[in-house]
């Protein structure tokens, strides 16, 4: 192979190896952003008020988790509370002698439980599929890995071969 052809193919290689490198950093940010995402829900869930410290990629995802779940949440509690209510479970929980404001107090602690277990629900179920994306995540990472390897290897391959063709593509002028 000529020289020209080979420096052609180093500078075709060496700009493959910079896309890939892109390639890579962009893939290890959306991992260090969603994995951000995946601690804050962890943590309790997503509020409005520690939304603000989400990366910018998954803002909007976290936007978006706080307003489902909490529609969710509120639509679960009022359709279990109102199973109790029809099938008379709240009349077994009250005692005889509950007056009107402690049977409002035991509704509003069942409600708050009803709540509080929806909203778990659903962040276990947000937890699943993050751990999906990082699973892709990964993935796409390790094949670009195994990409630059090959790129860095055929570069290095190159490297030699223009090495030893160099001496020989020197002009010799009647020497």
């Amino acid at each position: 192979m000529g020289t020209s052809v080979l420096l052609q193919r180093k500078l075709s290689l060496i700009s493959r190896k910079h896309d890939i490198e892109f390639k890579l950093m962009q893939c290890t940010d959306d991992l260090l952003d969603h994995q951000a995402y995946a601690t804050a829900i962890s943590e309790g869930g997503v509020s409005t008020s520690n939304l603000m410290g989400l990366p910018n990629s998954v803002f909007g995802r976290g936007l978006q988790y706080v307003q489902a779940s909490n529609m969710y949440a509120n639509a679960n509690t009022q359709e279990k509370f109102a199973q109790l209510q029809a099938c008379g479970g709240l009349n077994s929980l009250y005692s005889a002698g509950m007056t009107p404001e402690q049977q409002m107090q035991m509704q509003q602690q069942i409600i708050q439980t009803l709540h509080a277990q929806a909203l778990e629900a659903f962040r276990k179920q947000e937890t699943l599929l993050l751990h999906q994306k990082e699973k892709q995540i990964e993935h796409k990472k390790a094949g670009l890995e195994t990409q630059l390897a090959q790129v860095e290897a055929e570069l290095q391959s190159v490297d030699k071969r223009l090495s030893q063709e160099a001496p020989n593509s020197v002009p010799k002028f009647g020497v």
